[in-house]
């Protein structure tokens, strides 16, 4: 399935569940490098998928930094939102905001990936309300497991402010209030 896409040039390819509130990952390749990344974040927007998306430009300028030739985007939360507090709606509603085991398979699967560049980028900035109704910290420590567990790359980094060591960033400040910096698996800051 994930091996399509290293042959040639693609468009940006996401992969959705069959109700489409789900994004398990999106991929999109520009050259034929043989480095990929993926950028791990907080939850899909509903214009990934399109060629102006800010987080996206913000993700392929950093590949391209990195000299990769593509990137996947996942995100901790499969449920396609676009904010934080999107994402608590959903929650309160009793939505699976997860994506369960199908999201779980897909993270697997990229991190299997030889050569891959893995860049924790899921933002730190919740407001307090959206904390109280997602628990932000057993998710990310998930995912945390799932790379020392899965990952065949030891290329990890992370987004990190500036400013506030540890504190992870969004791929959107990149350049402007934060680095790329080497992964801690310690406790991140929420």
């Amino acid at each position: 399935m994930i091996e399509e896409y290293f042959v040639k040039e693609t468009p940006t390819l996401p992969t959705l569940s069959a109700c489409k509130n789900y994004m398990y990952a999106l991929f999109s390749r520009w050259s034929t490098q043989e480095k990929l990344c993926v950028f791990i974040m907080l939850n899909p927007a509903r214009t990934y998928n399109l060629g102006n998306n800010l987080t996206v430009k913000s993700c392929r300028a950093i590949a391209g930094k990195e000299n990769c030739g593509g990137m996947f985007l996942l995100d901790l939360f499969a449920y396609v939102a676009g904010s934080g507090r999107l994402l608590a709606e959903a929650k309160i509603q009793g939505l699976d905001i997860i994506g369960g085991a199908e999201h779980d398979k897909h993270v697997r699967e990229v991190l299997q990936i030889p050569n891959l560049l893995i860049i924790a980028a899921w933002g730190d900035k919740r407001n307090y309300e959206t904390k109280k109704v997602i628990n932000f910290y057993d998710r990310i420590e998930h995912m945390k497991q799932m790379i020392k567990e899965h990952a065949v790359s030891n290329d990890i980094k992370q987004l990190e402010h500036k400013n506030e060591f540890g504190r992870i960033s969004h791929p959107y400040w990149f350049d402007k209030l934060t680095i790329l910096d080497d992964y801690r698996l310690e406790p991140f800051l929420l």
